[in-house]
């Protein structure tokens, strides 16, 4: 694959100057932030975020989600089953194209006991249309948007059986029914429409070459991606890691941390060796979710190490 922008490493954090001033003191050529339908996000402050981003030498990935506000304020039930909500939310969706580089169309769908209060379906369908038609609007609103599937949690429901597994089977039940949908509406298939898959990873401080922690065993190993990510790359269409990193908190040291971080990245590397189609990655800290972005001097150094490599 030709060098392009997306091949490079990104973060992912809540839009600030503080965290663009990070970003770009990394090296980070993306900035992934989190707009909600719902919060008052319009076009224009979409535009403007682009705008600035661009100045700085980024580019700019805006995961969209359904704010349904209540005890599941991201629950995407309603986006599903009324017809008025899902239409505004599309509309909605496909208005922020214009003025965005990306968009990844929803967050972590197959983690049930934050998003589906009761419609999530097994078979993934419901989900895939849903994706699908999302996804046919933002290009009929902008042509040249790079799309890219709701990144799948590393615990959650896989098959409609096992929770706290990594989703083996729910990733290829998604592509398969979006790729129908697409010959089925006269185009070659899933790679007309979407650039990225999206996978979401994050780093536990057990070794990522080891299987997963009897802990907490969504911290999935990465090698056990090589299986479902093989699965999937019929498709011609790259993985997108567009949240990974690590809970600063599991290490006793910086060091501790950013040896983690590397034994990761070189993990990464190993698949992409064995033909698995890596585009890019975007770096997350959880405490991207309350504001702004932290990271010790030694994780640091390490991710400006792998931001200039090319995926």
């Amino acid at each position: 694959m030709a060098e392009t922008w997306y091949n490079h490493l990104g973060l992912c954090a809540d839009y600030s100057v503080s965290n663009i001033d990070l970003a770009t003191s990394i090296g980070a050529q993306w900035l992934r932030t989190a707009p909600e339908y719902g919060w008052g996000i319009s076009p224009s402050t979409i535009k403007t975020q682009t705008d600035t981003l661009r100045t700085k030498g980024m580019k700019h990935l805006a995961v969209v989600q359904y704010n349904a506000g209540g005890t599941k304020p991201h629950s995407y039930d309603k986006v599903l089953t009324d017809p008025t909500v899902r239409a505004a939310f599309i509309k909605w969706v496909a208005s922020l194209a214009p003025y965005c580089d990306a968009i990844e169309i929803g967050n972590e769908w197959n983690l049930t006991a934050v998003f589906w209060q009761g419609t999530y379906d097994a078979s993934w369908k419901q989900q895939a249309k849903l994706m699908y038609d999302v996804a046919i609007a933002c290009k009929k609103a902008n042509s040249n948007i790079l799309l890219v599937t709701a990144g799948m949690s590393p615990y959650g429901n896989d098959d409609g059986g096992t929770v706290k597994k990594w989703p083996q089977t729910a990733l290829p039940l998604l592509l398969a029914e979006i790729d129908r949908l697409a010959k089925l509406g006269g185009l070659s298939g899933f790679s007309a429409l979407f650039a990225g898959i999206g996978q979401h990873l994050y780093e536990a401080k057990y070794n990522p070459t080891s299987g997963p922690n009897v802990d907490h065993p969504g911290w999935w190993a990465v090698k056990q991606n090589r299986l479902v990510w093989s699965l999937v790359s019929k498709y011609g269409v790259p993985i997108w890691n567009t949240e990974f990193g690590q809970k600063r908190i599991d290490f006793t040291s910086d060091t501790a941390a950013a040896t983690h971080m590397g034994l990761y990245f070189q993990e990464f590397e190993s698949q992409k060796s064995l033909g698995i189609n890596i585009a890019m990655h975007i770096v997350i800290s959880k405490s991207a979710f309350d504001g702004d972005w932290t990271l010790d001097p030694a994780t640091k150094t390490r991710i400006k190490q792998q931001s200039v490599k090319v995926w």
